[in-house]
């Protein structure tokens, strides 16, 4: 079912002026339409569909390409339709990409292009999505070859479907493969988030269908939220996964959850800064647990976006006055942001002008080194110890939040427990990673400036 998407409150928000941490870039669609789906494939080719902001059922079929870093972004059509929208799109490089829309009379489709756009061809037709009722939420293609396609309930069973082949034929998932709907519940379209094997597809009844084996048996991964609409679900590995819920309403009701058991449980996070809701999140690849969010301030109501990278228990504000809709990052170097298209020659991608730390920041090795440092928070002066290894250089690196080095240095002392008064008191408050390597092991702390 198509995601609920707040356009006649979102652009109401107040606007203030931005940082540039995001290069504005022209993506190439109409006034109207606003960037909902962003696909990277690498750090040159991505993808992007736009959305009507004056109404999100208004059928839309145009989409956006690069193939030169963002620098250039050429616009196309699917041939379908016009009473045909977007659902969800999938691509594997510049060249192949597969289109799914639903058809706004019941049913839908998938398109495939091999040559960049140029032309689509449709797949599946009088196969996949014919029912009257069948409504195409997402699609996924792991390779030129293998994929699946899922679409909301009919008789209480998603209609999901397999394919090898590129999507020249496809299978249906049994029944049996699937676990039941519940309560009304469908899914949502570009509600979709994998890695490696692992697919995970958002519903509005607080579930998260997932399925390890590229779609064909499936599972219910339960938030323990049953009324809220789970908008987005992002993983950085099979067990550590971030998810938003949401109810709608004039004062809406929104948690942002954290899973650390594979889905299994989930908790909610009490994090701070702030977390930008409603226009997407993203987990950034080669980090441990760095995370983007766009959208707005449920709190202030200012739009903007922020990231973390303790695995959201702090958010570090990016920019605010934008109002962005869609996000994606293909490691920690290259990444989008997507909002509305001021003409088709300005405005709509947004490319992220800094880098985050590849390690990410969780602390690592800590039992083995005993690293301590105190007092953390504190004015800049902190007082680190660790088990060093005798005879061994200590080699310390400090980053701020943006993985910019602020302190280097490697020490020779001879002593089992080292110990170093560290004076960071000439720098901004806020956060910081300290990394110190002895004898080839490492440990990150984060330390923080107030």
């Amino acid at each position: 079912m198509k995601k609920t998407i707040l356009f006649s409150f979102l652009l109401l928000l107040g606007f203030l002026s931005s940082k540039a941490q995001w290069i504005p870039q022209a993506s190439g669609l109409r006034n109207t339409l606003i960037v909902d789906q962003i696909v990277t494939t690498s750090r040159s080719n991505a993808w992007a569909t736009g959305e009507d902001t004056t109404s999100n059922t208004t059928p839309v079929q145009s989409y956006t390409r690069t193939i030169d870093s963002g620098r250039t972004w050429v616009t196309g059509q699917v041939p379908a339709s016009s009473s045909y929208n977007w659902s969800c799109l999938s691509a594997v490089d510049a060249n192949t990409a597969w289109a799914m829309l639903y058809n706004s009379s019941g049913g839908g489709g998938i398109w495939k292009t091999t040559d960049g756009g140029a032309t689509w061809a449709q797949q599946g037709q009088g196969i996949i999505f014919t029912n009257s009722a069948s409504f195409p939420d997402v699609v996924h293609f792991w390779s030129s070859d293998s994929g699946f396609a899922l679409g909301d309930p009919i008789a209480n069973v998603f209609e999901i479907y397999t394919s090898t082949d590129g999507g020249a034929t496809w299978n249906k998932v049994p029944d049996a493969n699937i676990p039941d709907a519940v309560g009304g519940e469908y899914g949502l379209t570009r509600g979709i988030y994998v890695l490696g094997n692992n697919v995970w597809c958002t519903t509005n009844n607080g579930r998260i269908l997932h399925s390890a084996d590229r779609g064909y048996t499936w599972t219910i991964l339960d938030t323990g939220y049953p009324s809220f609409q789970v908008d987005y679900v992002v993983f950085s590995d099979d067990k550590h996964g971030w998810t938003e819920v949401y109810i709608g309403g004039i004062q809406p009701t929104i948690g942002f959850l954290s899973t650390d058991d594979g889905g299994t449980t989930w908790n909610l996070v009490n994090y701070t800064g702030i977390y930008n809701y409603f226009g997407g999140m993203a987990y950034v690849p080669k980090t441990t647990s760095t995370l983007v969010s766009c959208g707005f301030d449920i709190n202030t109501g200012i739009s903007g976006s922020s990231y973390s990278m303790d695995g959201g228990l702090t958010w570090i504000t990016i920019d605010q006055g934008i109002l962005y809709n869609s996000v994606s990052f293909y490691d920690n170097v290259t990444g989008y942001t997507g909002g509305i298209s001021q003409s088709d020659s300005s405005g709509g991608i947004y490319k992220y002008a800094g880098s985050f730390v590849a390690t990410g920041i969780n602390n690592i090795n800590t039992d083995a080194f005993k690293l301590t440092a105190y007092p953390n928070p504190g004015n800049g002066l902190f007082y680190v110890s660790f088990d060093a290894d005798n005879y061994k250089p200590v080699n310390l690196e400090i980053t701020d939040a943006l993985g910019k080095v602020v302190l280097k240095t490697t020490y020779r002392d001879k002593s089992q427990l080292w110990q170093r008064t560290i004076n960071l008191s000439n720098l901004s408050k806020g956060l910081y990673f300290m990394n110190v390597e002895n004898n080839g092991n490492r440990s990150i702390q984060k330390l923080i400036i107030q």
